[in-house]
């Protein structure tokens, strides 16, 4: 029989993460075994993603900056050797974001290698959420 996590207890493992809290920390504050704490986060970072793509739609942003910020699984670039080159999740990654100045809102982002595929992801996606303005509308004279 699977045991259910109290919603308090995943209310304050979340609250926890979103402090800085480090996995260990946080099974020792809660008592939460770290694999639950990790499935709890993935699953709620699954919701989080299902929510943007049903409510942050048809936005009207006025200037969007695109940004990537570098990071690395498990070691950087330089230390993978040839046989793990085929494992594409490990090495340098990037966090792409779309971020508008003046709401703040992140309307989308992507998680990736550095490439022109993992670029026009980004933007296709930004795309899909903004009402883009029709052809000829910056032009004062409405031809």
């Amino acid at each position: 029989m699977a045991r259910i996590l109290a919603p308090e207890k995943q209310r304050m493992a979340l609250q926890l993460l979103v402090e800085g809290s480090s996995l260990r920390s946080i099974t020792r504050i809660t008592g939460i075994h770290r694999t639950t704490v990790m499935n709890l986060l993935v699953r709620f970072g699954d919701a989080c993603r299902q929510f943007m793509d049903e409510e942050i739609l048809g936005l009207r942003l006025e200037h969007i900056q695109c940004e990537e910020i570098w990071t690395f699984v498990q070691k950087k670039q330089a230390r993978v050797h040839v046989e793990d080159h085929h494992n594409h999740s490990i090495g340098d990654m990037y966090l792409w974001t779309a971020l508008d100045t003046e709401t703040k809102l992140i309307p989308t982002f992507a998680i990736g290698k550095r490439s022109a595929d993992m670029a026009r992801r980004l933007m296709s996606d930004l795309a899909s959420r903004l009402i883009l303005p029709g052809a000829g509308s910056a032009d004062r004279h409405a031809y």
